[in-house]
């Protein structure tokens, strides 16, 4: 769920449509929005591992080379796609915006949005994961 009161004008759901025909297999598929009163709710498709952060923190995988070579050529793939979509950059990339599914498989999650992202980033504590070049704009 996401605080914010905001319209979704044309530009917005320009934005939408364009998130919903990303298709990759590093890419989690956005479904849709909801809008619940005063509070937006993002769908996106259900991966049963959870976030990187999740796998990492519990430490009941022990991960051999092959295996983070794995994650971080998942990760790669996802973001030189997103780089070169309509999208152009995620912005919010971390442990937390990688979802494992259950085959082990990175998709990255919360690409676009922006006018969440940018209404999210008032909170300071979000600024914490935020690429330095996305606060100076």
């Amino acid at each position: 769920k996401h605080q914010i009161r905001h319209f979704l004008g044309r530009k917005e759901t320009l934005e939408m449509r364009q998130l919903h025909g990303l298709d990759h297999d590093n890419l989690n598929k956005f479904i849709g929005i909801c809008e619940d009163g005063p509070q937006f709710m993002t769908l996106w498709r259900y991966c049963g591992r959870g976030s990187l952060r999740d796998v990492i923190e519990k430490g009941a995988l022990q991960m051999d080379w092959f295996f983070k070579f794995s994650i971080m050529r998942d990760i790669s793939e996802g973001i030189h796609y997103l780089h070169h979509s309509v999208l152009g950059a995620h912005g919010w990339l971390s442990s937390g915006t990688c979802l494992v599914d259950e085959r082990w498989q990175v998709k990255i999650t919360f690409h676009g949005c922006k006018y969440i992202k940018e209404t999210e980033m008032k909170n300071p504590k979000n600024l914490l994961w935020t690429a330095p070049e996305l606060i100076r704009e």
